[in-house]
Order: C-alpha cells, then sequence, then structure tokens
C-alpha cells in the first residue's frame, strides 16, 4: 500500500534536494524522492511524477502513476493521456495502472482518451478503460461489458462483469456458474452475487469454494441457539439441513427461499434490489445443483441476520440505536451504518462512544465498528482504537485502525510521542501507521527508542519507518546499533545514507551486508528461485537471547530440521552457534514468531521440491547426530564433543578433519582451519584436508597462496575413495583451470593408471600426461579423475615429444590405439615402468615416490 498523502506541519524538506535525489541513480531513491515530493510539494511533485513516467525502471514508472492518480486535474489527465498515446508506457500491468488513474484524475474530461483506449490494446487493457468509464458513465459502461461477455467470455470481461455488474444481472451470473467456468471464477461469482444481495459473510469463504468443506463450517456455526439469535426459523432450517445430507439439491433451494421469504423494503435500495433479483433467478431456473442450493441458503441466512438492520434503516432510528448494530451483519449494511451513525453522532455521543467500544470488544461485530469510528469526527477515537488493540483483533480490523491514524497526523504524532518500546501489538500499530505516514518526523519516535525497538518483537516495524522517512539523523544511530551480520539493518541504513548522501560514512563491511539484506518478494517467484536465493545468501532471523531477553537479527546460511517428532520445540537447529550480540551468551536463543513462520515456509519449500536433499541445502531434514552416533541439539554441544575426541586422540588426522568440517559447516572458519592444519600436519596427502585448505584460501580472496594445496590435492586424488573423489574432484578441476590460466608457464600433469591394456590376459599400466595449457574439454578431465583406477598422478613443466599422447586423444574424445607411453611389467614381483621415450631420465618419477625416474622405476 502506497502512503497516502499527509500534509505534516513540520516544514518540509529542501525541495531541490528531493528534486535531485529524484534524479539518483538508484531506482528505490528515485522512488522515495518521488513521494516525499508530491506529499511536501505538490506542484514540485507533480513535475517530478510526470517526469518519473519516463524512468527507464518500471518500479519507479509504476510509482510515478500511482502519485498522478492522487493529484485530480487537468495537468495529471493531460500527463498520463499523452504519456498512453506516445506507447511508452510498458509492460502491460503499467498501461493498465495508467489507465486506471486516468479514470480516476480526468473524470468526464477523460472519457474521450477512456473511450480510445477501450477500442484499442489487449482485452486486460480494454476492460481497464471500460473499468474507468464506469466510474463516469456506469449504464454505457455495463451494456458495453456484457456485451463483450457474451461475445468472447475471456476472462478480463469475466472478471469485470462480476465487478460492475448490476442487481438485474444476478440471473445472468448464476448461469455462468453453470458454464464451464473453473472453481476460482464460480467462486469469485458466488461471492459478488452474495456481496451484492448483502449476505456475503454468511459463510466465511474466501474466492474459492468447497461444498463439503461450507457444509462442516456450517455445522459448526449455525446450530442450536445461534441460529434462533440470527433469527432463522429452526425447525424450517432442520429440515433444509436434512436435505443438504442427502444432496436434494432442488428442495434445499426451494426451503431456502422460502425461509428468505420476500426481502423488506430496506434503506439500502440496491442490496434488497439484488436479492430480489437473486431468488428471482433461482426459481426461474430447473435442474438445481449445489452451487444454487449455497446460494439460497445464504440469501435465507443473510436475510434474517439483518432483518433488524433493515427495520432499523428504514424507520430512520437514532445513531445510538444503529451503532450496536455495526459488524452484525454484511460489509454493505456496514458501511450504511456508518454513514448514518456519523450523520447523528453529536446527538448521543455518550450512548454512540458506550456502544462502539463494547463492539469492538467483540471478535465478530469490531470490524464493524471499526469501520463506524473511521467515519465520525470524534477527537476519543484514537484512544478507543489504542484500547481496543490489546484485545483480540483481526488483520482487517488492524487495518482500518492504521488507516485511520495515517489520515489524522495530529493524533499519530501524539501517540508516537507516548510510544513504549515494549507496548506490544499498540506499539507495532502506531509504528506500521508512522511507516505509511512516511514524514521525516515519523523517526522521531524510533530514533529515542532505537535501543530498546531494536531489541523488541517490532524491530522490523522500527526499521522500516526509518527507512520511509529517510531522516538522515537515522544515519549516525543506525551505525552505532549496527553489528556484523544485521544485513537487514545494514540494508536500512544504505538507503538512508543514501538519502542523505553521506554513504561515505559506511564502511565496506556494512555496505556488503546491506547487499545481502533485501529479500526478495517470495510469494512472487517460483520455488526454484527462492531455493537459489537461499542457497546463495541463507535465512536472517531474529532470536531472543535467554538470557538478557533481547532480540536481534542473526544469519544463518543452513537449518536443519529434525525428523524425529517426538524433539518437539527442538527440532529445528540452526547451522551456526548463535553468539548473542548484547550479553555475548553462547546457543542460548529462542525462535521468535517470525522466524517459525520463516523456518515453517522454507520446510513446506523444501516439502514440495523434487531433488533430493543435500546436507550442503539450505534446509535439510534428518537426524542431528555425529558420524560416532552422538546427539546434538545445539552445535555448540557437538563442538565439545568433537574437541574432546580430538584431546584423547590427538594423533588422530580423522578426529582433527571431522572437527574441521563441523565447524566449517557451522560457519567458525577460522578454528576450522585450525583444525585442518593440524590434520595436514599428521596426514599431508590425506586430499580432503587439503581441497578444504585449499578451499578457504580462495574463500579469503588468497588465490596465490592456494596453489600448492591444489597441487597436492590433485597428486592425493589416487589415494581418495570413489565417494571423496565424487565430492572433490569436479571442484578441484575447476578451481586448476583458473590456475593454469593465471600463471602462465607451461604445465603437464602426468598420470599411471589400470585397465587399458593387458598382456596375457593381465592388465598393464599406461602412463601418459596432458599439457594443460591447451586442454579443451575440462569435464573430460573430471571425468578421468573420478572414474579412473588412477595410480599415480604428479605436476611438471615438461611432457612427452610425442603428440598427441594418449592421455590427450582421450581427453579431446579421440582414439587411443597405439602402444602406451609407459607399459609396467613384473620382474620378480616388483612393478616397474619403463618409458616408451616419454619420460626424461631426472624427472620425477611417475609412480609418485618423489624420486627421479633413473632411481627408482627407471632404474637398470
Amino acid at each position: 500500500m502506497n502512503p497516502p498523502i499527509v500534509r505534516t506541519p513540520e516544514a518540509a524538506p529542501a525541495v531541490e534536494h528531493l528534486r535531485t535525489l529524484a534524479r539518483h541513480n538508484d531506482a528505490d531513491v528515485r522512488a522515495w524522492a518521488l513521494r516525499r515530493l508530491v506529499a511536501t510539494n505538490p506542484a514540485a511533485g507533480f513535475e517530478a511524477a510526470a517526469e518519473g513516467l519516463r524512468d527507464q525502471d518500471e518500479e519507479v514508472r509504476g510509482e510515478a502513476i500511482d502519485l498522478l492518480a492522487q493529484i485530480p486535474g487537468e495537468a495529471s489527465r493531460r500527463a498520463l493521456s499523452d504519456a498512453l498515446k506516445s506507447r511508452k508506457i510498458r509492460p502491460e500491468w503499467i498501461r493498465i495502472k495508467a489507465i486506471k488513474a486516468l479514470g480516476a484524475v480526468g473524470g468526464r474530461d477523460a472519457r474521450p482518451d477512456l473511450e480510445r483506449l477501450a477500442a484499442l490494446g489487449s482485452d486486460a487493457e480494454r476492460a481497464a478503460a471500460w473499468r474507468a468509464i464506469h466510474l463516469i458513465d456506469p449504464d454505457r459502461a455495463v451494456s458495453a461489458v456484457r456485451a463483450e461477455w457474451r461475445r468472447r467470455a475471456s476472462e478480463p470481461w469475466f472478471d469485470l462483469m462480476i465487478d460492475i455488474g448490476r442487481p438485474q444481472d444476478a440471473g445472468e451470473l448464476i448461469e455462468a456458474l453453470h458454464g464451464g467456468r473453473d472453481r476460482e471464477q464460480a467462486g469469485a461469482l458466488m461471492h459478488a452475487i452474495l456481496e451484492g444481495a448483502g449476505c456475503e459473510d454468511a459463510f466465511p469463504w474466501g474466492s474459492t469454494w468447497d461444498p463439503g468443506l461450507l457444509k462442516d463450517r456450517f455445522d459448526r456455526k449455525y446450530e442450536g441457539d445461534r441460529a434462533e439469535r440470527d433469527g432463522l426459523p429452526v425447525d424450517d432450517w432442520l429440515r433444509v439441513l436434512d436435505r443438504l445430507y442427502t444432496r436434494d439439491w432442488p428442495r434445499v433451494v426451494e426451503g431456502a427461499l422460502e425461509i428468505a421469504g420476500r426481502p423488506p423494503e430496506s434503506a439500502v435500495p440496491e442490496i434488497a434490489a439484488c436479492r430480489r433479483a437473486t431468488a428471482s433467478a433461482l426459481r426461474e431456473r430447473s435442474g438445481w445443483n449445489e452451487i444454487d442450493a449455497w446460494i439460497a441458503m445464504a440469501l435465507a441466512i443473510g436475510s434474517h441476520r439483518s432483518r433488524s438492520i433493515d427495520a432499523a434503516l428504514a424507520s430512520g432510528a437514532r445513531a445510538v440505536d444503529l451503532a450496536p448494530l455495526a459488524g452484525t451483519a454484511s460489509a454493505a449494511y456496514d458501511a450504511e451504518l456508518s454513514r448514518r451513525i456519523a450523520a447523528g453522532w453529536e446527538l448521543e455521543r455518550g450512548s454512540n462512544l458506550s456502544a462502539l467500544r463494547s463492539a469492538l470488544q467483540d471478535p465478530n461485530r469490531a470490524l464493524g465498528a471499526a469501520r463506524a469510528l473511521a467515519v465520525v469526527p470524534d477527537p476519543s477515537v484514537g484512544g478507543l482504537y489504542l484500547e481496543a488493540i490489546d484485545g483480540e483483533l483481526g488483520d482487517d480490523v488492524l487495518e482500518v485502525i492504521v488507516e485511520w491514524f495515517v489520515g489524522h497526523p495530529v493524533e499519530l504524532k501524539a501517540a508516537a510521542a507516548a510510544l513504549d518500546p515494549d507496548g506490544g501489538m499498540r506499539t507495532g500499530i502506531v509504528l506500521e501507521a508512522l511507516k505509511e505516514c512516511g514524514s521525516s518526523w515519523a523517526a522521531d519516535a524510533v530514533l529515542a527508542n532505537l535501543d530498546r525497538l531494536l531489541g523488541s518483537t517490532n524491530r522490523w516495524e522500527a526499521l522500516a519507518v526509518l527507512r520511509n522517512s529517510g531522516n538522515g539523523a537515522a544515519v549516525d544511530a543506525l551505525i552505532r546499533e549496527w553489528r556484523p551480520g544485521e544485513r537487514e539493518l545494514a540494508h536500512v541504513l544504505d538507503f538512508v545514507a543514501r538519502v542523505a548522501d553521506r554513504r561515505e560514512a559506511l564502511t565496506e563491511e556494512m555496505k556488503r551486508d546491506a547487499a545481502l539484506g533485501e529479500m526478495p518478494d517470495l510469494h512472487s517467484l517460483d520455488p526454484q528461485t527462492v531455493w537459489e536465493h537461499l542457497a546463495a545468501k541463507g535465512f536472517t532471523f531474529p532470536l531472543k537471547c535467554t538470557r538478557c531477553a533481547r532480540i536481534g537479527e542473526y544469519r544463518v546460511r543452513r537449518i536443519f530440521i529434525d525428523s524425529d517428532k517426538s524433539a518437539g520445540p527442538e527440532r529445528t537447529i540452526l547451522c551456526r552457534v548463535i553468539v548473542c550480540k548484547y550479553c555475548g551468551a553462547e546457543d542460548e536463543y529462542a525462535l521468535t514468531a517470525s522466524a517459525q513462520m520463516s523456518i515453517l515456509a522454507s520446510t513446506i519449500l523444501v516439502v514440495g521440491r523434487k531433488e533430493p536433499l543435500d546436507v550442503d541445502d539450505p534446509v535439510c531434514i534428518g537426524t542431528p547426530a555425529l558420524k560416532d552416533g552422538f546427539r546434538y541439539r545445539r552445535p555448540s554441544e557437538a563442538i565439545r564433543h568433537l574437541r574432546e575426541g580430538t584431546r584423547e586422540r590427538p594423533d588422530d588426522a580423522d578426529a582433527w578433519l571431522r572437527l574441521g568440517n563441523f565447524l566449517k559447516r557451522h560457519e567458525q572458519s577460522k578454528e576450522a582451519r585450525e583444525a585442518y592444519l593440524k590434520a595436514e600436519s599428521l596426514d599431508g596427502k590425506n586430499v580432503e584436508v587439503l581441497f578444504n585448505l585449499m578451499t578457504d584460501l580462495l574463500e579469503e580472496g588468497r588465490p596465490d597462496e592456494s596453489w600448492d594445496y591444489l597441487r597436492r590435492g590433485i597428486e592425493s586424488i589416487p589415494n581418495a575413495s570413489r565417494a571423496l573423489r565424487k565430492k572433490v574432484v569436479d571442484p578441484l578441476v575447476e578451481h586448476l583451470e583458473h590456475a593454469v590460466q593465471a600463471i602462465r608457464q607451461p604445465m603437464w600433469l602426468h598420470a599411471v593408471w589400470m585397465g587399458e591394456s593387458n598382456i596375457s590376459g593381465r592388465d598393464m599400466a599406461t602412463l601418459s600426461a596432458v599439457d594443460l595449457r591447451r586442454l579443451r574439454r575440462w569435464d573430460r578431465l573430471s571425468e578421468f579423475l573420478e572414474g579412473t583406477e588412477l595410480k599415480a598422478l604428479t605436476f611438471a613443466q615438461d611432457g612427452p615429444p610425442d603428440r598427441p599422447t594418449i592421455l590427450e586423444k582421450r581427453l579431446e574424445g579421440g582414439g587411443v590405439r597405439g602402444e602406451p607411453n609407459v607399459v609396467m611389467y613384473e620382474v620378480g614381483g616388483n612393478s616397474r615402468l619403463k618409458p616408451a621415450g616419454g619420460v626424461s631420465r631426472n624427472a620425477p618419477c611417475p609412480c609418485g615416490s618423489d624420486r627421479k625416474y633413473k632411481r627408482c622405476c627407471g632404474k637398470k
């Protein structure tokens, strides 16, 4: 939701500075500057928004259109019309937004432009134009849309017919329910019909329907005394339910329409007209099915639930008598009640306040009461809203309250001045309103309590206020609060610093955290994109320290879900040792509600993936246990256990390797490197140890120092198991390719392997080499190193004079016929390598003994 235009009493920021920011190279800053210009200086804001229609970024163009829609008049109409004529507004969703804005700001003067657009473009664009014309000439728009719907029956016309159809169209809409529409469209039609009839809340459905589900919900909601309170004749209604169980749809419809009776002439004529038209259309149908039955039942329930409201509105009842009825029927009735209550408010102010205060405490009536209070001119409304927030209110009620505070900046300032950082939901609502307000003064209340707010459950709302306000004073405050890994805080800090032109105050680490801090809209992305984002950037969770009770933001690359259901709330394991940023407590934390919801969403994503899970995936499901069977609930417990193992077996390289692997996987790179170095000192040919040391140096940006580990790691591949080769060969070869390009000197890889030649049925060894600087098929080198029975590998600066070698032919896809460069034969039980003119006597021996060839396998 875009922040509405609110005239703030404080001095506006310098217009020239905002104009400069409107041309900033960052799209987010440009969009923010447009909003602030329109809010503080409409004339300058109009100029910037008109220029924003030509912006290269489509999000900025969309923001400019939204802002022009808030500045009615000829200038805005002309700017939008010219942009649409020039076809510069792209893509389609931007054009549709611009068409809607043109209708909103142009009034009748925009009709010629809209009629031209209604004859051009895609179905979606034409439907948007007729939707805008409907605001000017409803009769013409309904007639044209009905004709298009009957002729084309495409989705845009279908959706528009639902939105602008008249009560007399109810019969045609009901017929459409049986015309092969999908379930979602049928659900939307049902909701539209019942909304027009003022009984859309008779059943708690959404945009889709499910007869069986609705039946279960009805049984729970309307039985016994509740049915009587809603004015339903119980005996007649039980007969309808009996028929419903047998799926006798014609008798269900007849019985429900009989209960509904003739709708009274109400003070809301359009509701009564729609009810009559809907009931008449149902009576004229034959072959009813469950859709008709549900509509008839809703009409019956809605008619009796609103009987007292119909009577009160028709009799001209006083506001004090209408106030208790708010929230007891549908939104259409709430709107009419709100108008009547506002008109007669002053006559019975005290009684009205008491009635609406009581209604706000009732979850079933709170929404209607909140809407009624939003339109009355009374200074105590803000206090009533804040008082009600402490109760059980739904999101729709809270949205009404936020919108009211945004539209009343004086009351919002008073609430912000009394802001309690530990006020829970009440504080969250005030912060949400401050965020939507977007004024620079909105940041003052947050900055005054920043330390406590960042450690509370309203952390995100507080950061959002600072970002939307663009208050430059927030830069220094956020720098003081930032800790390494605080990505979301760093992202807000970076934005405010750009707005205030103080980005030089940020360190490089802050900028790196800021780059990782913006999470994409996961709802609009496909699962694979979300998965790739999590794999690249990990998660950011708010966690509560159980020692100091402060809430901090922590980045975690992976989470582990215990498959054992008996583990209870401890099933989620964060693959990182969490050290409290405030008191230093280690792994003493509790998941906040926000963290639990993020983990739940990620787990659902995992379950929906077809690819098998890997231990290095961002989310993994399994048993949290070490190789020796030790089970842990926090990473620090496993680390203590592994360290105890190294103390008991200090000369065991595998023990140090396991410790290093666990530390690295749980984001303790420094300690992991120390464990790997210890393992290397005990076993210098362990390819996994060498590989991990190499990758550590590469991650630290030290490729020159990694070459020695890379060379030794590849030369140790023959000693590795097949499972380990699958893990390390591909990345080793990838880094080897980059190293060969960087070193710029001759480099050969000599290899000895078994299985491609035999003498008298016995496998013989083959020795050959490949010039790495001329190698093109590095993928085949990976396959060779991973799948061949290797005996030895070594690097050298020279190779055989005969080209191409057998190994080069193999890697380039050529034949391998001919004599091998070296034949291994047995003499007295000892294997010797005999060169076929391919290895210098002074070269290192290809068997890997670290001696010269003439003193090893070449010894005569």
